[in-house]
């Protein structure tokens, strides 16, 4: 069925992007953040919405900007300044949006007596710290990429072209 090869090729979109895009791999390690501290914080149904929506937009904005600086590179494999401005506005955009994700945890997270609670909850056990280092670790391998693979047929083709 066609709609399933659609949806297949949209998760090896994903999956290609998260293997090779670092700034994707924080941002979904920002929303998992974020999404834990929504629970433990007990954010209302529409501040969990929200919350959704900014993770979505964040990462498709991430996933659009990877898209373009592929593409441009692969029409415009040397330098150019229209190629470099193309990159830029792409990486403007996730900015902004990602900016916007700050100030939206900002105005969600801002709860000093929420955080005393969550501060006293590692306390209570300490176990939660060691859990929360250990997390912390596989977030910076997650992220820092011991497996960051880059596009390959991408990077191939490129190596091929640069060549003629």
């Amino acid at each position: 069925m066609k709609i399933f090869r659609s949806f297949a090729c949209a998760f090896k979109g994903i999956w290609r992007s998260i293997r090779s895009e670092r700034h994707l791999r924080f941002h979904f390690f920002a929303a998992f953040c974020a999404g834990w501290l929504a629970l433990r914080f007990q954010l209302t149904r529409g501040e969990l919405a929200a919350l959704l929506l900014t993770f979505g937009a964040v990462i498709g904005m991430e996933l659009v900007n990877t898209a373009i600086e592929v593409l441009t590179d692969c029409i415009m494999p040397g330098y150019h300044p229209a190629a470099k401005a193309a990159k830029d506005i792409a990486a403007a955009a996730v900015l902004v949006v990602s900016l916007g994700a700050v100030a939206e945890a900002v105005v969600f997270f801002w709860r000093p007596e929420q955080w005393a609670l969550l501060f006293e909850w590692f306390a209570e056990q300490p176990w939660r710290i060691v859990l929360a280092a250990g997390v912390l670790l596989l977030w910076a391998a997650f992220v820092w990429g011991f497996w960051n693979k880059p596009l390959q047929e991408y990077e191939k083709w490129m190596n091929e072209h640069r060549a003629n």
